[in-house]
């Protein structure tokens, strides 16, 4: 019982931080669409044609930042997100990567620093927790959704123990 627990608190955990990950890109869009809004009030003294190109333009450039799931990953404020997210699991007994895998999908794993013992209970309630996460995932993959100009993609999250072997591993995609 203690270890299930302990699980579910790291789930809390892991919802903060993922909420804080998401925020920053979020963030980074607003900045972008005040950037597109002062833009587009210059733009009012060209004529009709060259307005519109440049609208269309500054849209694409400013809300489609990075060109792949892996670019939007390795740039430098996630970075520095995920950098501050694995001091604060290390303390919990947990490590943390995050990275992208194929063009649309972004991984967090998550590994135990002490062996687990495992039974189907803690697996159901690790599954639970992470459901009641749905909406935080959800926020992820919109904001990876706009970061990266894509429609679909897929947040996978991996529980592994200390030795490696997987725990649970569960999809989120994109409503």
């Amino acid at each position: 019982m203690k270890k299930i627990i302990y699980t579910i608190i790291s789930l809390c955990l892991v919802a903060t931080m993922t909420c804080s990950f998401a925020s920053c890109v979020s963030e980074k869009k607003t900045d972008a669409d005040k950037n597109q809004s002062v833009s587009q009030q210059e733009d009012t003294s060209k004529d009709d044609t060259s307005k519109q190109d440049t609208e269309e333009s500054s849209k694409e450039n400013n809300i489609t930042q990075f060109s792949t799931v892996k670019d939007f990953v390795e740039s430098d404020i996630i970075k520095s997100q995920i950098d501050s997210m694995k001091s604060q699991f290390e303390s919990a007994g947990l490590s943390i990567d995050i990275y992208a895998e194929g063009d649309s999908t972004l991984v967090y794993e998550y590994k135990y620093s002490q062996q687990l013992p495992i039974t189907d209970e803690t697996k159901q309630a690790l599954d639970q927790a992470l459901e009641s996460q749905r909406a935080t995932f959800e926020m992820v993959l919109n904001s990876v959704s706009l970061a990266v100009g894509i429609d679909n993609p897929t947040c996978v999250i991996k529980y592994l123990n200390a030795d490696g072997s997987e725990i649970l591993v569960k999809e989120f995609k994109k409503q």
